[in-house]
């Protein structure tokens, strides 16, 4: 069995949210998993880390994280996986739960045949647990054509998972050494996995020698940083709604977004960056950076009096209000 790891921004960002990243020269594994999308939002410093690992010669593959559709669109979702992973011979589709969002089979399948009516044409691997199948997935052979990549934390395999017959990468620990995989931001531990099969097999996974090029996400503009006065929600998406609630932001929260977006009703929303990616509302916030004017109205003032009430034209020009 051959070494693996897995990453997220957990792994490279401190408590701060300053970036710390891996030092791959020092990782044992000899291939890893990065995750590059959360839903439909990047994560932060992914194109930093994957360009890194590479260059240290790791075998390296994203994962995107799904979410259930009604949280957010799921075909939304693979859109946006398929617009920043394109080139990737290898995509890891996490299928779990968290908190409220437990996605479901359909937005498993949703997800996968929405990549394929893109023309993805590289290989797609499904993450997930004996467990979680069981309850939220199904034995269909349409399965089959994926590789399973399954997590049981213990010296013992896990257990089959109808429909495979054997997952071809074993999450076996959460809690490996962070020194022995090049963590410098101080987190106590890390994912580990065994892969089943040779060096050769692994780097067919893995693309056969084929590098993509890595294109980083395209700008936002300059980030914005805010705070918020009072408690406060980070959503998903750009609306009120139960389900799009992510975590409650205590009050004076350090806030890093890049662009503020206008919703359907017309409410406007900070989609945030840190302390990590989703929306919060950008009425509620203090900005410690003004944000950009984008959308105010030219008023144009045309004056045909002076205040001496002689026909003289005064002031002819257009003007946009400060923000």
């Amino acid at each position: 069995m051959i070494l693996g790891s897995d990453h997220s921004h957990w792994d490279w960002q401190n408590d701060d949210q300053g970036y710390c990243p891996i030092d791959w020269a020092r990782s044992q594994a000899v291939f890893t998993f990065l995750k590059a999308c959360d839903g439909a939002s990047d994560v932060p410093y992914y194109s930093n880390e994957i360009a890194s690992a590479r260059l240290a010669g790791k075998l390296v593959s994203p994962y995107v994280w799904l979410y259930p559709g009604w949280a957010v669109d799921v075909k939304e979702q693979a859109d946006f996986w398929f617009s920043r992973l394109k080139d990737e011979p290898l995509i890891a589709i996490d299928f779990e739960g968290y908190s409220v969002y437990f996605p479901e089979v359909s937005d498993l399948y949703g997800a996968i045949e929405r990549l394929h009516a893109n023309e993805y044409t590289g290989k797609i691997i499904i993450y997930t647990g004996h467990w979680y199948w069981l309850a939220h997935g199904n034995d269909d052979s349409y399965w089959l054509q994926f590789p399973v990549w399954l997590a049981r934390y213990s010296s013992n395999p896990p257990r089959v998972t109808p429909p495979w017959s054997k997952e071809t990468i074993w999450q076996f620990s959460a809690s490996g050494d962070p020194v022995k995989y090049g963590i410098t931001n101080g987190k106590k531990e890390v994912d580990e996995n065994w892969f089943y099969g040779t060096q050769a097999e692994l780097e067919e996974l893995f693309g056969g020698g084929v590098v993509p090029p890595i294109d980083p996400p395209p700008p936002e503009g300059e980030p914005m940083n805010a705070h918020n006065p009072n408690p406060l929600f980070l959503r998903t998406a750009p609306r009120v709604a139960p389900e799009t609630f992510i975590l409650t932001m205590p009050a004076n929260t350090q806030i890093v977004g890049t662009e503020i977006v206008t919703a359907t009703d017309g409410s406007k929303w900070l989609k945030t960056t840190s302390p990590q990616a989703g929306y919060c509302a950008s009425w509620l916030l203090v900005y410690d950076t003004v944000p950009p004017v984008d959308g105010l109205p030219v008023i144009h003032i045309h004056q045909l009096y002076s205040a001496s009430g002689y026909p003289d034209l005064v002031i002819d020009k257009d003007w946009t209000p400060d923000a």
